[in-house]
This record gives structure tokens, C-alpha cells and sequence, in this order.
């Protein structure tokens, strides 16, 4: 997975590691969109993280340690800005 991410990091098209690999184009848009989730962060910087994307990212399934690496902070400081914008985690049960 980490070497598909490298391949949309490098501009090839879902089509093209489609070809290539031959996963299901709708997984390989999945981690697209992470990828391109990533670099939006990294171009906004921690100031660009309001309430509303950063729910878009916590529900797109980043953790605190994750966002925390792209932007070169500390995880303290994802979590207290999570805190600030009263983002917690929820739990639902699955009936199985």
C-alpha cells in the first residue's frame, strides 16, 4: 500500500497503477484521495487546519500522530487543537 501511495506521490493516474497492478480502481481512488488529503495539509500548514477540514480528515481516518508528522509538530499539538475545536472520538457499535 505504502509503494501505491509512493506512485500517486509521484503523479501516476489510478488508470496507470491500475495497469500496473491490477487492485480495484475503487481502493486505489481510496488512496488516492489520502494522498491527496496529505498534500493538501502539508500546503496549508497547521494554520489551514480549522474545524471543518480537520473533522474531513479525522473522519478520512488520520490520527493525531499522522497529521502531527506531515506538519513537523508534535502530536500534543493536533490533540489540543482537536480539543480546541471539541472533535472527540466516537465509538459506534456494530451489530453483528
Amino acid at each position: 500500500i505504502w509503494y501505491i501511495a509512493d506512485a500517486f506521490r509521484a503523479g501516476m493516474s489510478v488508470d496507470g497503477v491500475f495497469n500496473l497492478t491490477n487492485i480495484d480502481r475503487w481502493f486505489l481512488v481510496q488512496i488516492e484521495e489520502i494522498v491527496r488529503l496529505e498534500e493538501q495539509v502539508a500546503q496549508l500548514g497547521l494554520a489551514g487546519l480549522n474545524a471543518d477540514f480537520l473533522r474531513q480528515l479525522k473522519r478520512k481516518g488520520f490520527a493525531d500522530a499522522r497529521l502531527a508528522n506531515i506538519l513537523n509538530v508534535k502530536e500534543q499539538t493536533i490533540r489540543q487543537l482537536r480539543e480546541q475545536y471539541q472533535l472527540h472520538p466516537v465509538y459506534k457499535r456494530v451489530d453483528t
